[in-house]
């Protein structure tokens, strides 16, 4: 999953016209398989992430419309199994590399937390 790729960004689904070469794109879909045909839970990043994390819906969680910024609080509660911690219980090595955030509770430049918040 890619944020702003379209499908003719990887040169193995548009070999005439691709303008960057993707080699190691087109190597994982030499050597695995290729969807071609995705539908996602969301138009935007935040939802999208807590769905494909969590395996839930996104309307499930608190936020109800918008993406969160770096400030807002964690939308996944830590007693929430998710795909990662369930395959992790199953003996499974995971990792997301990206920008995967869904709220950081970073404080604010006067150190205050801030709430949950639609951006």
């Amino acid at each position: 999953m890619a944020d702003d790729l379209g499908y003719g960004d990887v040169q193995c689904l548009n070999p005439e016209r691709g303008k960057i070469a993707t080699p190691h794109m087109d190597q994982v879909a030499t050597d695995g398989m290729t969807f071609t045909d995705a539908h996602t839970s969301s138009s935007v990043c935040t939802p999208t992430r807590y769905s494909v994390i969590t395996g839930r819906y996104s309307w499930r969680s608190k936020l109800q419309k918008g993406v969160l910024d770096g400030y807002g609080f964690s939308l996944i509660p830590t007693s929430r199994v998710t795909v990662p911690s369930f395959l992790k219980e199953n003996g499974y090595n995971t990792a997301m590399i990206g920008k995967w955030h869904l709220g950081l509770g970073i404080s604010t430049t006067d150190g205050k937390k801030r709430k949950l918040k639609a951006t």
